[in-house]
């Protein structure tokens, strides 16, 4: 038997393990970092008056609108996962503040940074294979996008839905025709 017909898969293994030793690291350091980003975005959030009448600032507005090209760069580059991860931060942040009154502006301001961060919430959920979590996430983005006024807005969620969803097999063709009309 000639054994140099072999393949040698020992430096394909060497690289396998390295990087699940260094995913396993990554997220043991991410778990130990969770708390202190956690605290440090309250305290910067604390720093910052609040507009009158509203629970939020000028610049937790701004963060939440501005954060929005940073998750877009990471839903094209990253694993879903990790996309999840920062979009799920941000949402945990602006959540309390949708439940509350604010002023119209401010409502306003609010429902259109949520709402994209809602789609692509949704559209994560489709990667991952969770269609009943991307469901309420595209009813949330849809509802959300509409509070805003902005109607660009409410035709662009509804038309980016139609795009990621339209290629399951097990959709609803009819559904789908309805909500793209509606856009």
């Amino acid at each position: 038997m000639d054994l140099s017909t072999i393949p040698d898969n020992r430096d394909e293994d060497d690289v396998k393990r390295r990087r699940l030793i260094q995913d396993a690291g990554a997220l043991a350091a991410g778990a130990a970092v969770a708390p202190m980003l956690a605290t440090l975005t309250d305290a910067w959030q604390a720093s910052h008056p609040r507009l009158p009448g509203a629970s939020v600032s000028r610049a937790m507005l701004d963060d939440w609108a501005n954060a929005y090209a940073t998750h877009v760069r990471s839903y094209v580059n990253d694993a879903p996962e990790r996309v999840l991860a920062g979009l799920t931060r941000d949402w945990a942040e602006m959540a309390p503040h949708l439940a509350q009154t604010q002023p119209k502006d401010v409502e306003r301001d609010l429902a259109h940074a949520a709402a994209k961060h809602a789609y692509l919430v949704a559209g994560t959920a489709l990667q991952i294979g969770d269609a009943r979590l991307a469901t309420r996430w595209w009813a949330t983005a849809r509802g959300l996008a509409d509070r805003s006024g902005d109607n660009l807005l409410s035709a662009y969620t509804r038309s980016w839905e139609v795009t990621n969803r339209v290629t399951d097999p097990r959709e609803d063709l009819g559904e789908l025709l309805a909500l793209a009309r509606d856009a």
